[in-house]
C-alpha cells in the first residue's frame, strides 16, 4: 500500500530522472537518444548479445528492441552478425561510430549528474551515493 511520502518520492524520482533525459536529449545527435545510449553500453559490455538479451535488459518487447536496433544498424553504430552455433540468432556488435556515439553519450550523462550533485555537499554526496546502492542492492 502506497502512502502519500512514497508517492511524492515516486514523483520526484520520475521528475529528476525526467529532467536528466530531457536535457541529455537536448545535448545528444539527433538521431540519438536515451535508450540508444543505454543500448550501446549493455551491448559493448555483454559482447554480442542476442535480441531477447537487449530486450530484457531495456524492459521492453522485442520488437521494441529490433526498432533501437535497427535504428542503431542504420546509423551505422551497430552490426549484425550471425551466431556461428545457431545461425537464427543474430548477434549484435558495437561499430567504432557506435563506441563514439557511447563514448559521447556517457560523457553527456556523467556531465548532467554532476551538475545536478554539485548542489550537495560532498557529504550529501556520499550519503545519496549510499542510499542508491542501498536501494539497488534490495533490487
Amino acid at each position: 500500500m502506497s502512502t502519500p511520502e512514497h508517492s511524492d518520492t515516486t514523483g520526484l524520482i520520475l521528475s529528476f530522472m525526467d529532467s536528466i533525459r530531457r536535457e541529455m536529449q537536448s545535448e545528444l545527435p539527433e538521431a540519438c537518444s536515451f535508450m540508444h545510449v543505454k543500448a550501446l553500453d549493455f551491448i559493448s559490455r555483454e559482447k554480442s548479445p542476442s535480441m531477447r538479451d537487449i530486450a530484457e535488459f531495456l524492459r521492453i518487447t522485442s520488437p521494441g528492441a529490433t526498432m533501437i536496433v535497427d535504428k542503431l544498424v542504420e546509423n551505422g553504430e551497430l552490426d549484425r552478425k550471425a551466431d556461428p552455433a545457431d545461425r537464427r540468432v543474430v548477434r549484435l556488435v558495437v561499430t567504432t561510430k557506435g563506441r563514439v556515439t557511447l563514448e559521447t553519450g556517457m560523457k553527456v550523462i556523467k556531465k548532467l549528474i554532476a551538475k545536478r550533485l554539485s548542489s550537495l555537499s560532498r557529504i550529501e554526496q556520499i550519503r545519496f551515493a549510499s542510499i542508491l546502492e542501498k536501494l539497488i542492492k534490495t533490487n
